[in-house]
């Protein structure tokens, strides 16, 4: 130690009493980063699919989750999987398309915030009555599944399209 400057030398000694006479305070150190890592690798997919969603708010999205898949089974079944998209912006579509899809999909789409309660109710009673089987997604649940997730029916993907779902109407205009 003496041919480190006084400063570094005093420094090293409080740090070699501080750990021999209060050890728990290091422990407590390593639980601190600890829990920090932990929220930063919770909130980081949060943020990273926030931002997602924010960014396509504005920009076209250059391709889809469906396309991607679309594309991997052609190529495992060895053809090809031509894409044929073209964004298109809405000055340059009829006027009468998103009211005639909106018509189609999803009749309260402006009465709710992503999720039709009523629809929702309708598909669980008739499930359970044995009637027929049928969706109750709305237009922005319909987004959310072929733009960012996969198709199959699994609770961990309708809770990531529920999380989109929110995302998207938060986010982006109706």
């Amino acid at each position: 130690m003496r041919h480190l400057p006084f400063w570094l030398a005093l420094r090293l000694e409080m740090w070699s009493l501080r750990r021999s006479v209060y050890p728990i305070a290091s422990e407590r150190r390593w639980g601190r980063w600890l829990g920090v890592c932990l929220l930063v690798a919770a909130l980081l997919p949060v943020a990273a699919s926030a931002g997602l969603a924010l960014a396509l708010r504005w920009l076209p999205p250059p391709f889809t989750a469906i396309m991607l898949q679309e594309r991997q089974a052609a190529a495992e079944a060895g053809r090809e999987y031509p894409v044929e998209y073209r964004w298109v912006d809405w000055e340059y579509i009829s006027r009468h398309v998103p009211v005639a899809v909106v018509a189609a999909e999803d009749q309260r789409f402006a009465q709710h915030a992503g999720f039709d309660a009523n629809a929702i109710s309708a598909a669980v009673r008739d499930r359970v009555f044995g009637v027929r089987e049928r969706g109750a997604s709305t237009i922005s649940q319909q987004v959310a599944k072929n733009l960012f997730l996969w198709p199959e029916r699994s609770l961990l993907r309708k809770g990531m399209e529920a999380w989109f779902t929110v995302l998207i109407e938060t986010l982006w205009s109706k």
